[in-house]
């Protein structure tokens, strides 16, 4: 399962996927989407983590 994470990035709130790979030592970020407010972003996350049905 990957591991989601929420943040602001300047006026849009961005959702993404954030990935470990042990052998490098390195962590790589990819974007999935962006939203303009807080609770449309909230919302959408809660969604991929399977906090709300």
């Amino acid at each position: 399962m990957p591991a989601y994470y929420l943040r602001r990035n300047g006026k849009e709130w961005e959702i993404g996927e954030i990935r470990y790979t042990a052998a490098a030592d390195r962590r790589t970020r990819r974007v999935i989407s962006l939203h303009k407010t807080q609770a449309q972003a909230q919302q959408r996350y809660d969604q991929l983590t399977g906090a709300t049905k």
